[in-house]
């Protein structure tokens, strides 16, 4: 059972989401998205699973923070059935315009990087709890 709860919003530019899937079942690679017109965080809290971006595959651990610019084609991909939370953001382009400072730093490193990946360790030292 899938249960979203629409955590809060900012206009239109800024969604955020929690979920959980009590029983999630494995998926597969060849499922993969992407999002057009929107930037996307994920923060993984729960679940046996690895990202695939792009043709890579990256390890998750609980923790884990991975920002990924839009129409980069990813997913998480369960490794076994098992309980599954994890929180979104989903951001508009907008949104670097407004609150990345210097040049549009963050910008311009997600463009060239298409994904940042942030270890549980990395995430925690940065206080960037989602």
């Amino acid at each position: 059972m899938n249960h979203f709860e629409k955590i809060g919003s900012h206009g239109d530019s800024i969604r955020f989401i929690g979920a959980v899937t009590e029983q999630a079942l494995p998926n597969s690679e060849s499922e993969l998205h992407a999002e057009y017109d929107e930037f996307e965080i994920y923060q993984f809290l729960e679940g046996d699973l690895f990202f695939a971006c792009e043709g890579k595959r990256f390890p998750v651990e609980n923790g884990t923070i991975i920002i990924i610019c839009d129409c980069v084609l990813h997913r998480p991909v369960l490794t076994r059935s098992c309980r599954y939370r994890r929180n979104r953001i989903l951001f508009s382009k907008d949104v670097f315009l407004r609150y990345d400072s210097q040049e549009l730093v963050l910008y311009n490193r997600l463009r060239q990087q298409r994904m940042i990946l942030l270890p549980p360790k990395v995430a925690a030292q940065t206080g960037s709890d989602i």
